[in-house]
């Protein structure tokens, strides 16, 4: 599919089916992909599900674990931090954060900033260990007359009590970056900052160790195409500092382009090409960015964050699978066990 070696850094599994997200990855020819596990949205057993894929395709497949909620059970730092230390010696490559989603906070109500979640970073930055942070949503999110349409229909919109505003969210991120300056963060969906450029330079400016990915959000592509003027200096000039990712999943559905090739479709056709195309009813012209910023941004940027991808240790495996067995309610303990025997 691509000249280009290419690392997808940001991809999900959502339907239990390490084995169709490989396949998927096959299917757009990317040579490595990262598992981003978000066992706080409700998938519980989503930290061992992601480092099955490492079994299925050791030499291709990262996976960055993410800290499990168990319902009713209060969160401590003693918690959060073992958890990641657990994982870590399992075989996760890096920390997923997706706590800074504003429906995944209003549910947990922990600052990203406070004491929950402090020693689990100086653990991270101690180590070396890289993150993944999905902080926000795109902004038109907390306004419901610029809402999109898909956002209203799956109850997207970060209106009402306990919704956390955008601006509080930047706020806990950075004063997480200048406590802990080492920490190696990549910020998802490009901080769902393509509407707010300076933001978005200012941060990259001011920290040093901070990535942003390309991950497409709901808005951001619209608005590469809408300013190939603005965007165009903007990819060079930070171009080790950019990570491609399309949030693949293992299904090819999509609730909001439609499907996983239409995904693919939009980020190549406004990174690589040159030529006017449409997705779902909107369109433009393509950066067509040189060769000398795609493979930094498809491939480099990412390995030189993470090396090689870290093999699957199974007595750290077992390890975890045990302190998580002691937390799990009843129905999950089965389906753990379950996929525990197929490593």
């Amino acid at each position: 599919m691509s000249a280009h070696k290419i690392i997808d850094s940001h991809t999900h599994i959502t339907n239990g089916d390490p084995a169709k997200l490989l396949s998927m990855a096959d299917h757009f020819g990317y040579d490595r992909l990262n598992a981003l596990s978000i066992p706080c949205d409700g998938f519980l057993l989503n930290n061992l599900e992601c480092l099955l894929l490492k079994k299925l395709a050791p030499d291709r497949a990262y996976v960055y674990g993410g800290i499990t909620y168990i319902p009713g059970v209060e969160a401590g730092p003693k918690d959060l931090h073992k958890e990641l230390e657990l994982l870590t010696e399992a075989g996760c490559d890096g920390w997923k954060l997706l706590e800074s989603k504003p429906s995944v906070y209003r549910g947990l109500r922990l600052p990203l900033d406070g004491p929950v979640f402090e020693r689990a970073f100086s653990f991270a930055e101690e180590t070396g260990l890289p993150l993944i942070w999905h902080c926000g949503d795109p902004s038109t999110f907390w306004d419901a007359s610029r809402a999109p349409d898909f956002a209203k229909e799956n109850g997207w919109l970060c209106i009402g009590e306990g919704y956390p505003s955008l601006d509080e969210l930047n706020l806990q991120v950075e004063n997480v970056l200048k406590r802990h300056p080492l920490l190696k963060v990549t910020l998802a969906h490009l901080y769902f900052t393509s509407d707010r450029r300076e933001y978005a330079e200012k941060m990259l400016d001011s920290f040093e160790n901070l990535f942003f990915d390309l991950t497409p959000g709901s808005e951001m592509y619209w608005d590469f195409l809408d300013d190939r003027e603005y965007w165009q200096p903007f990819f060079n000039r930070y171009r080790d500092r950019l990570v491609f990712g399309t949030d693949m999943t293992d299904d090819e559905g999509d609730v909001v382009f439609g499907s996983q090739d239409e995904i693919v479709r939009l980020v190549m056709s406004t990174l690589k090409g040159t030529d006017p195309f449409t997705v779902r009813g909107q369109g433009g012209t393509g950066l067509g960015l040189p060769d000398d910023l795609l493979n930094p941004i498809m491939y480099d940027n990412f390995e030189k964050r993470n090396g090689l991808p870290r093999p699957l240790n199974l007595s750290g495996l077992n390890a975890y699978a045990a302190w998580l067995l002691d937390r799990l309610p009843e129905p999950e303990r089965i389906r753990c066990e379950d996929l525990l025997s197929r490593f």
